[in-house]
């Protein structure tokens, strides 16, 4: 019978134990904090600035945010745990506007949140971080702007070396002005300088260790070159002009001839008239 009664008085106790344990809500005691600091290393200061936010309650069933600007729900956290903390955010420079936060969180402290706010930011790429810590015994929270690391750059890729052959019979054999043929040195020199004086700053010269090469055969007729695409681009320009010049000469050279025999057969032909004149008045 003893043993029946203490039995029951044990039962008792237990049950007494178990209904003083209430959910989370108001008047419920902090959540077990063992552990905690490990969780939130990132976001407290110190045990003292942990302790102080844990105490922050109630805890609050569900926080859903979507799209919401990031000023705005600082201060929307702030009014749910009844301005229990203070805020520290930076000026309108940057514009916390277009920075918005997308959560859906259940049975949550205010210290998870700002946990879960650092996490989304993370993933994000957002360059906003919170730090909680105490002004004298207030607690506070700071929200810190982190400058953007900008992207590696990328090593310039090395410009590939062609050669390519370029056919110039018609620039050598073409007569200038003095009539006298374009000799292939003066072709090379021509065409160097051209390129030499459109070069990029920086690169090799003509000709020179880390340049571009041309070459002339003169009785094979072409130029032989040896650069990047642009710089191919260019000696093939510059050969145009050069070809459009010889041709140009070399009509004006025919112009003239055919100018000169036309005068020569017209002179010829008053001369056999003014002959056949004479003849009749003799």
């Amino acid at each position: 019978m003893s043993m029946n009664y203490k039995s029951v008085l044990a039962l008792i106790a237990a049950a007494v134990v178990c209904a003083n344990i209430s959910p989370a809500g108001e008047g419920a005691q902090p959540r077990d904090a063992s552990g905690p600091h490990r969780k939130f290393q990132n976001l407290v200061t110190d045990d003292a600035t942990l302790e102080a936010w844990l105490a922050i309650g109630p805890a609050q069933p569900e926080i859903i945010l979507e799209g919401t600007p990031l000023n705005e729900v600082a201060r929307n956290t702030a009014k749910i745990f009844n301005n229990q903390f203070d805020l520290i955010l930076p000026p309108a420079d940057p514009d916390l506007s277009p920075m918005a936060v997308q959560m859906q969180l259940k049975d949550v402290r205010a210290i998870e949140v700002f946990n879960a706010m650092n996490s989304y930011f993370e993933v994000q790429k957002l360059p906003a971080r919170w730090k909680l810590t105490l002004n004298g015994s207030r607690p506070t929270a700071i929200l810190g702007m982190e400058r953007l690391q900008a992207a590696a750059t990328p090593p310039a890729e090395t410009e590939k070396i062609g050669q390519t052959v370029f056919s110039i019979p018609d620039i050598l054999c073409a007569s200038s002005p003095a009539s006298d043929k374009q000799t292939a040195d003066n072709l090379e020199d021509t065409v160097a300088a051209a390129l030499d004086d459109l070069q990029k700053p920086g690169h090799a010269k003509v000709n020179a260790p880390g340049g571009p090469i041309i070459k002339v055969h003169a009785q094979a007729g072409i130029l032989v070159f040896s650069g990047t695409w642009e710089e191919t681009q260019l000696v093939r320009s510059t050969l145009q002009a050069l070809k459009d010049t010889a041709q140009e000469r070399k009509a004006a050279v025919l112009d003239r001839g055919l100018r000169a025999k036309d005068e020569s057969a017209r002179n010829e032909a008053e001369d056999l008239k003014n002959g056949c004149s004479e003849n009749l008045k003799k």
